[in-house]
Parts: C-alpha cells; sequence; structure tokens
C-alpha cells in the first residue's frame, strides 16, 4: 500500500489542480490532500483507505467518489459536496449537515439509519444493501430512492411505504 504523500512525490501536480482521479493506486491515505485548494473533483476509488482526512480544508470539492475501499467514517466534508459515492466500504453512520448534496450513493455499507434528508436537495439516493430496518422519510423532489437489500420491517400498522 502506498502513502498519498509518497504518491505525490512521484508526481508533479500542480496545487491548483482542481480534478484529482486516483482510483486503483493502491492508496492507504489522503494526507496531504489539504494543498489542492482548488480541487472540485476527486476520484479515489478502488483504493485501500480506511478514512479520510478533513475534507472540509477542500473548500470547492463538489463531487467525491471513495467507493469500494475499507472507510468506516467519513470524517468532516465540505458543505458545498453535491455528489458522494461512498458505497462498498465499511460505514455505520453518514455525517448531517450535507446541504448541497443532490446525489448520495451508500449502498453496500453498514448504515442502520440514513441523515435526515428533508433540508438537502438530494435528487438521487442509493442505500441499497445496508441494514435499514424502516425507509427514511423522502422530500418530495427525490427522483430516484433504491433501498433493495434492506432488512426494512413493516410498521405497526403492517404499512412500510413512507408516504
Amino acid at each position: 500500500m502506498i502513502r498519498f504523500e509518497d504518491w505525490l512525490r512521484r508526481q508533479s501536480i500542480p496545487e491548483h489542480t482542481n480534478t484529482l482521479r486516483l482510483s486503483h493506486q493502491n492508496l492507504r491515505d489522503l494526507e496531504g490532500l489539504a494543498r489542492f485548494r482548488e480541487l472540485e473533483f476527486l476520484d479515489c476509488a478502488h483504493n485501500a483507505l480506511t478514512g479520510l482526512p478533513d475534507l472540509g480544508r477542500n473548500p470547492k470539492l463538489r463531487i467525491l467518489n471513495i467507493a469500494h475501499n475499507h472507510i468506516q467514517d467519513l470524517g468532516r466534508l465540505p458543505h458545498g459536496l453535491s455528489s458522494l459515492d461512498c458505497s462498498l466500504n465499511d460505514l455505520i453512520r453518514l455525517p448531517e449537515g450535507l446541504s448541497n448534496l443532490r446525489q448520495l450513493y451508500c449502498a453496500g455499507n453498514r448504515l442502520t439509519q440514513l441523515p435526515d434528508l428533508s433540508r438537502w436537495p438530494i435528487r438521487v439516493l442509493d442505500a441499497r444493501n445496508n441494514r435499514l430496518s424502516k425507509i427514511p422519510s423522502l422530500p418530495g423532489w427525490i427522483t430516484t430512492a433504491l433501498f433493495e437489500g434492506n432488512p426494512i420491517v413493516e410498521d405497526e400498522s403492517g404499512d412500510d411505504d413512507p408516504s
């Protein structure tokens, strides 16, 4: 496994870079990412990450793909994030306060509940194959919501439909 700082030393990537595609690099961490203050798009899927640095230090980050890793905690994410793919990790919870998030792909984790989505402009939610026992209340503007593969339990009325 490779440390991000070591990987960076072998590259010549300017700090004003706004896109980093780091998938399939066998990275074990992303320490040092804060130097990329202009970063808008980060793809570090299919690595060996177990955690993330404080991505709130990358305020322009809008699209984040960290799928297919071993991440247990997302830590602090930038408020301007609009798309997050954290599928196929080891997450047990998601952060609150992602007030600009439009797309959330969190399938294949260990989530037992989702944050309150009512104040997010969320349009697409993929929460398949987690440990959700109930479908949360969803905002009316959501266009896609996927919950297959969860142990959904019917409520007392016998109705597991959130509407």
